[in-house]
């Protein structure tokens, strides 16, 4: 009933995560998780809800700081301190997460990859690359045309960081 002032916009699923994901297309606004109250049953429950609620949306759920189920708070604070973001409390063990974007840094260690190097900065920017992200490519002092290819993507791409070794070091 208390949802119901959002219309075609709200859907109770009452169901396990794994039964209720299959009914679910797109993304979320918000998700309630409050199932198994178990460190592991929790902490399933956010990897398997966290890719569904968009930027800005609600994660969410009960029995925080109960007594009987140590294991909710544990896995809360341990999954969302690991993005730094704030798990927000509301009394009566009700808690809520807004769901930031994350940048992700991908480094490509290059050395002689000239057969492969522009395919793999195509692969990281048309699949994975969002705004925010950056991508660093270390070129381990090749002595093929690795260096070329990476002038030409630089241009293509400015928004590439290039370092460069003077001597080989490795991966």
């Amino acid at each position: 009933n208390r949802l119901a002032v959002f219309g075609d916009r709200f859907r109770l699923i009452r169901s396990n995560s794994q039964q209720a994901m299959g009914q679910i297309n797109g993304l979320l606004d918000f998700v309630y998780i409050d199932a198994e109250h178990s460190y592991q049953g929790v902490w399933q429950d956010l990897c398997t809800w966290y890719n569904k609620i968009r930027v800005g949306g609600l994660i969410s759920g009960h029995d925080y700081e109960h007594i009987a189920f140590p294991g909710v708070k544990q896995a809360i604070d341990e999954f969302f301190r690991r993005l730094n973001w704030q798990v927000n409390l509301e009394g009566e063990g009700v808690w809520w997460v807004e769901k930031q974007p994350t940048n992700i840094s991908f480094f490509i260690p290059a050395y002689n990859c000239e057969q492969t190097i522009e395919e793999s900065v195509d692969s990281i920017l048309n699949g994975n690359f969002e705004q925010g992200d950056e991508l660093i490519i270390v070129n381990d002092c090749s002595t093929d045309n690795t260096e070329g290819i990476l002038e030409r993507l630089k241009i293509k791409y400015p928004f590439i960081k290039i370092f460069r070794h003077e001597t080989n070091k490795g991966g």
